[in-house]
């Protein structure tokens, strides 16, 4: 493969194997080998490279890394790890107040939990609503934040 610029006044060409093409296709030819614009360090300066010579093995790990992209790599897998944690709490936080509502609704229609294991058919809903000392009593227990409550459900 050749590939050849030529440089005029007015002109400034692209051959591709002798053929004229777009610096547009070029551009979208060498990034599809792995060169890019945006990564500094296909040129190499005048000096560093007796500077990579003289570095130590850690920063000359750090320097590989970078120029790999795993950093970038690590710090999204940190924040989307960061992401699941807080995901995981507050699904135990609905969990708790779920299971609190259930007991609730026992409560409320005198049943007892034992004798109303085999009816499944209404235990997914709750078709009462939930006064505002239910929420005080769990605010006081400091079950949750805050966020969690409601002025009558």
């Amino acid at each position: 493969m050749i590939l050849r610029r030529t440089v005029g006044v007015k002109k400034d060409e692209f051959f591709l194997n002798r053929k004229r093409i777009q610096k547009s296709e070029v551009v979208s030819l060498l990034e599809s080998a792995g060169f890019s614009k945006s990564n500094p360090y296909y040129i190499v300066q005048q000096g560093k490279v007796s500077n990579l010579c003289v570095m130590k093995d850690k920063d000359r790990l750090n320097l590989l890394k970078e120029v790999a992209g795993t950093t970038v790599y690590e710090e999204r897998r940190t924040e989307s790890i960061k992401i699941i944690e807080e995901s995981v709490k507050k699904q135990e936080k609905v969990e708790v107040i779920v299971h609190d509502l259930v007991v609730l609704k026992y409560l409320h229609h005198n049943i007892d939990i034992d004798d109303d294991v085999d009816d499944d058919d209404d235990n997914d809903t709750i078709d009462w609503p939930i006064g505002g000392a239910v929420l005080h009593r769990r605010a006081t227990k400091g079950v949750g934040d805050g966020e969690d409550r409601a002025d009558g459900v």
